[in-house]
């Protein structure tokens, strides 16, 4: 939720980068970050200009998330 926050000012889980879904087969999600703009959402650009972005200021499981956030930059580079 603070995910659409920060790229359009509201709480709108259809903009937001991070997508959790149930898994289709067992108990548990599967965390989603989009790397593209387009129907899904917004890219997550990592909230540039704050010291952690958003979504690991806020999320119980901060190192997981973090190493989702490193995965995706390192990409990008």
């Amino acid at each position: 939720m603070v995910c659409s926050f920060h790229h359009k000012g509201l709480f709108e889980p259809s903009v937001s980068s991070i997508k959790i879904l149930e898994r289709e087969s067992g108990p548990g999600f599967n965390v989603w970050l989009l790397e593209e703009t387009g129907m899904d959402g917004i890219a997550c650009d990592g909230c540039p200009g704050l010291e952690e972005p958003f979504c690991v200021e806020y999320c119980r499981e901060k190192e997981d998330l973090r190493s989702f956030l490193d995965a995706l930059k390192k990409k990008r580079e």
